[in-house]
């Protein structure tokens, strides 16, 4: 018998049979996960809607005239200045607006989101006398009452991502101290400010990069901003400990940190 032939046999047979099962278990893991990296990088920030259905108003109405010539009026004003309020009717038709983006959009981008906000709205709470929605990057609020100007910490949103689904992360112990920091001292730069905004960076003791955002409605006062700020910090760092980035939205302001870039440095 030519065990040198049976021998080479072998050997070839299980070189064959491990690069098959590379094949059917490895390559697609790496592949699932690689593809699950790809689309979760590319995945399309979804928006945060609320709306007031207390009422509806009726097609053809004059509540409803009068919503279109206030989305109107904010659309155009926005698109100039990054913000805008618009107030149209008499009671009990009138209708109040607020429209705000990111400070790091350009005019082109502000424009697209604002008028992204105002068909997806009228697409989610149709004919509801009131409503507001977040895409991420810019803010649009109407009402059958006058909110302008009020601090609103109601209707909170809070979207969290996990540090357990990336598993090539380490992670300091002063990670959320540092992210927490940049987040209040973000509030403190943005609260008296006109634009009641304030973007910024900071390290952690393994200099991992924390990108932080603290954003105000630009109608609330200082102090109403600094309150409503200080409010969705401690809300986010008491009720998501251990999170990669954190969203969250109120009716009056946003607070947002990631360990990836989410918005415009040049705007820094």
């Amino acid at each position: 018998m030519d065990f040198h032939g049976r021998d080479s046999a072998w050997s070839l047979l299980i070189g064959q049979t491990i690069a098959l099962l590379y094949l059917i278990v490895v390559v697609p893991a790496l592949l699932i996960t690689f593809h699950g990296q790809i689309c979760n990088a590319a995945l399309p920030e979804s928006p945060t809607t609320n709306c007031n259905s207390s009422s509806n108003y009726k097609k053809g109405s004059t509540f409803e005239s009068n919503l279109n010539r206030v989305f109107d009026s904010l659309l155009q004003g926005t698109k100039q200045s990054g913000f805008n309020i618009s107030v149209y009717g008499e009671s009990p038709d009138k209708v109040y607006g607020r429209l705000q983006c990111r400070e790091d959009l350009t005019v082109d981008q502000c424009y697209t989101c604002s008028q992204y906000a105002m068909t997806t709205i009228q697409q989610y709470c149709g004919n509801a006398v009131g409503g507001s929605i977040w895409p991420f990057h810019c803010f649009l609020r109407y009402e059958s009452y006058d909110f302008i100007g009020q601090l609103d910490t109601d209707l909170g949103s809070i979207y969290a991502e996990d540090f357990r689904g990336d598993t090539g992360i380490f992670i300091p112990t002063d990670f959320h101290s540092s992210a927490q920091n940049l987040l209040k001292k973000l509030s403190g730069e943005a609260a008296p400010k006109t634009t009641r905004s304030a973007l910024g960076t900071a390290l952690d003791s393994f200099s991992q990069t924390i990108y932080g955002l603290a954003q105000c409605t630009r109608d609330l006062s200082t102090d109403d901003c600094t309150q409503c700020l200080s409010y969705s910090i401690n809300k986010i760092f008491k009720s998501y400990p251990g999170y990669a980035g954190v969203q969250y939205w109120s009716q009056s302001c946003i607070v947002r940190y990631e360990i990836y870039p989410f918005f415009n440095s040049t705007a820094l």
